[in-house]
């Protein structure tokens, strides 16, 4: 049957522009957060950067890795590392440790805390200090507890509402369990048990906040959500002004260290609205959602990585904090390994970032680790072991690794001391100017020690190339 006209063609007509006119208001409705969006990935972040500066008002860059991935499951939750492993890391031209403790350990039994295993910390601090290695306190999670295949959270926190766990294949997987959304949700949601959390923060961090070393505290590793949609602008910005307060009362000295929530670290914007009061420092991850399961490294990965850097770089810049990455990393079967690495630390070094490898470990403990089971270099260290200032005397920095050449230029101010920059000593026929004239690291420390010169506001440059 012949279906009945909608009026006549000239009423045919206008209601087809009003409709046209309508959808097309739609779509402008919903393109324009869309395109704000986009807009803002393409904006670059301002060329001022947020540093750390040490008592000499030079800025300080940091390199280092985290100690340790095989803590998690060792005989009183600390790795297999000695004085001389500490002590290896010179060579490597590592500065920062970030050194993962873990709630259970610290606090085993509800209101009862374990001296002898903050002791154990502190004897490895002091290690790290005698190897002139500054330290970040991590306070370690994943998966909420060893209950999930996780670690962290003390058993006696708990509370999964007697929700069946059934273990998945892959470990991260187990973020999808319900006992372990459920366990996470009942934190956020209880203050006796938030309370708890930052009261075990406070009773450890004035057990080392006098330690000449510590370069901050990380508060809390990867928080996850559970069940809260408005997580980082809700419940996890509301602990971080928790844990500031505690921090302003005590008067710490070390900064205090925070993160976006978990699903950051794979490149989702963060929503936190937490405002630092000074005395903070933004800290990222980045984990390639498609690289972390095995997918190689290929041109889209690339374009993700930098988006990704430009938006973390944004971020500090909002805070007005400082950033150091305390995670990233690759497994080394993952093909494109060393290209993501390099990639990734060009862009570190683009907006002026410190960092810590995950992890210093074993092949057998952690496929992203430095080490093989006998202790030798894999190759990731031919990438991670690159030239950087540790210290610049001076401010508006600017420095970049391309081949076989490295240029750092900056403004000079009034610090006595010297600048520094790590060179590794595996770098062959090296020529190295400062202000056109030829400098050399020391052979001991490969280390080269740069005292401005001009004075005040003089531009000072440095240039290496090897073979």
């Amino acid at each position: 049957m012949k279906s009945a006209p909608w009026g006549d063609g000239q009423e045919t007509g206008k209601g087809w522009r009003v409709t046209k006119y309508v959808l097309l208001g739609l779509l402008v409705l919903i393109s324009l957060p869309v395109v704000a969006g986009l807009i803002r990935l393409c904006q670059s972040p301002a060329t001022d950067a947020y540093h750390f500066r040490d008592g000499d008002k030079r800025i300080v860059l940091y390199h280092g890795v985290n100690v340790a991935n095989c803590a998690k499951g060792a005989p009183g939750f600390v790795g297999w590392h000695t004085k001389a492993d500490f002590e290896r890391m010179r060579q490597w031209g590592f500065n920062c440790v970030r050194y993962l403790v873990f709630w259970e350990a610290i606090e085993p039994t509800e209101g009862t805390y374990d001296e002898a295993y903050i002791d154990a910390a502190i004897e490895r601090i002091r290690w790290m200090q005698e190897a002139g290695i500054d330290v970040v306190i991590d306070f370690h999670q994943d998966l909420y507890s060893r209950r999930f295949t996780g670690n962290g959270f003390p058993d006696w926190t708990v509370h999964d509402d007697g929700i069946p766990f059934h273990q998945r294949s892959r470990w991260n997987y187990n973020y999808f369990e319900r006992a372990v959304i459920r366990s996470y949700t009942n934190f956020w949601a209880s203050k006796a048990l938030r309370d708890e959390y930052i009261a075990m923060v406070e009773h450890f961090v004035r057990r080392i906040d006098a330690l000449p070393n510590i370069a901050g505290v990380d508060v809390m590793n990867e928080p996850f959500p559970g069940m809260n949609l408005r997580f980082e602008s809700g419940p996890l910005s509301a602990f971080y002004g928790d844990l500031q307060a505690m921090w302003r009362r005590n008067l710490f000295a070390a900064p205090m260290f925070f993160e976006p929530m978990m699903y950051n670290s794979g490149g989702l914007p963060t929503g936190l609205t937490f405002m630092p009061a000074g005395n903070c420092v933004f800290s990222p991850h980045y984990y390639d959602p498609l690289c972390h399961e095995g997918s190689g490294y290929g041109w889209f990965n690339k374009l993700w990585m930098r988006l990704w850097a430009r938006e973390r770089a944004k971020d500090a810049q909002r805070f007005h904090t400082p950033m150091l990455y305390g995670e990233f990393g690759i497994a080394s079967t993952t093909q494109g390994h060393l290209a993501y690495l390099a990639d990734f630390l060009d862009l570190l070094d683009r907006y002026q970032a410190s960092w810590t490898y995950y992890s210093y470990d074993k092949s057998g403990q952690e496929s992203f680790g430095i080490v093989d089971n006998e202790g030798n270099e894999k190759d990731n260290m031919g990438v991670l072991v690159r030239v950087y200032p540790q210290r610049i005397a001076g401010d508006k920095p600017v420095f970049r690794q391309e081949g076989k050449h490295f240029d750092l230029s900056y403004k000079a101010n009034d610090s006595k001391a010297p600048t520094i920059v790590f060179v590794p000593p595996r770098l062959k026929a090296l020529t190295a100017t400062f202000n056109g004239h030829a400098v050399s690291p020391d052979p001991k420390t490969d280390l080269l020690s740069l005292d401005n010169e001009g004075g005040a506001g003089v531009m000072q440059k440095l240039h290496l190339e090897w073979q």
